[in-house]
């Protein structure tokens, strides 16, 4: 059966009268393919509100330029690939692409009535911000120590005066599962590989990646670290982070000090952990019931992760092997 597309190139081949210039020219009319119009527009952030811009961009306009500062990004963002320029964007303007896509698992088609450019190059500088950000400051994510050394022993006040039962206790270790989009066959890969196998998660009945964080008293994150295969223990991520390595490697801070997680973690050098089991007394009981209820602050952290950056939860834009998965989260 011969379609539409087929009879009118059939037609303009055999037109004597056409010229082989001509016909080119409308053989290649009809292969074209019609993209989005992109509308003329120019990104300025000084037209928003305050409110407007807490909802898109999670600040307002003060604090945007306040993390633009903060983040040392350039006055101009120029990406590269392949070792051509391809992109020259404002700082500006390239932190609030990121802070957008972040915001809301939107298209970036829906974002080029904010920006007027392409969806080719909303996503290039997208991803050159994330891996900027990322690079820059991963050290910092791990644990800014030189944070943690001036306000430990506050954490472990803080915590104290709250009911804790014991002291010396400066922050909450725990685990999360972000789900992402099944992972296909590795071309390539290694002989019996099985990616879905391991991002697969029997708890959460879904394809994932764990993080770890620990929280602080004060709700700031002092560690992150991750992603590993969805299939994996809490344990086994804070033996493979090597955060406990990082604490003996610090004794003048981290000396006599120690994180409290839940009962999985057990009790090991700098962790603290709940009392197991049916039998255990009251005075046990009272003390499970007691740093339960003050370890509740890393569950909302990572709350305000998938509330205000929605994007790293929605699993149909994580696509491992296709995008830097870890970095979004991070």
């Amino acid at each position: 059966m011969v379609n539409q597309v087929e009879l009118l190139q059939w037609y303009i081949m055999t037109r004597r009268n056409f010229s082989r210039k001509k016909k080119l020219r409308y053989l290649s009319l009809i292969d074209y393919v019609e993209r989005p119009l992109i509308p003329n527009v120019s990104f300025d952030l000084a037209r928003y509100t305050n409110a407007n811009c807490e909802h898109e961009f999670r600040f307002d306009v003060a604090g945007v330029h306040e993390l633009f500062s903060l983040l040392r990004i350039p006055d101009e963002v120029v990406t590269v690939y392949n070792g051509k320029v391809h992109d020259r964007c404002p700082g500006i303007e390239a932190l609030c692409i990121m802070l957008r896509r972040l915001a809301t698992p939107m298209r970036y088609y829906d974002m080029l009535q904010v920006f007027g450019s392409s969806r080719g190059r909303l996503s290039r500088i997208f991803l050159h911000m994330i891996d900027y950000v990322h690079d820059t400051f991963s050290d910092k994510l791990y644990m800014p120590t030189h944070i943690v050394a001036a306000r430990i022993n506050d954490y472990c006040a803080v915590i104290s005066a709250k009911g804790a039962p014991m002291d010396g206790i400066f922050g909450f270790p725990d685990g999360t599962k972000l789900g992402i989009c099944r992972p296909s066959p590795r071309p390539g890969g290694v002989r019996g590989e099985n990616l879905q196998r391991h991002c697969y998660s029997g708890h959460k009945r879904c394809h994932c990646l764990n993080y770890q964080a620990v929280t602080a008293p004060d709700g700031l994150c002092i560690h992150f670290w991750g992603p590993m295969e969805g299939r994996r223990h809490d344990t086994t991520m804070l033996r493979e982070s090597k955060l406990i390595a990082h604490f003996h490697s610090h004794p003048e801070v981290f000396e006599e000090r120690f994180l409290y997680g839940d009962p999985a973690y057990g009790v090991q050098d700098f962790i603290i952990s709940g009392y197991k089991g049916n039998g255990i007394s009251d005075a046990e009981r009272q003390f499970n019931r007691e740093m339960s209820r003050l370890r509740e602050s890393v569950e909302w952290n990572f709350k305000c992760l998938k509330t205000l950056w929605p994007f790293v939860d929605y699993k149909r834009t994580q696509k491992i092997r296709l995008s830097p998965v870890g970095k979004f989260v991070k």
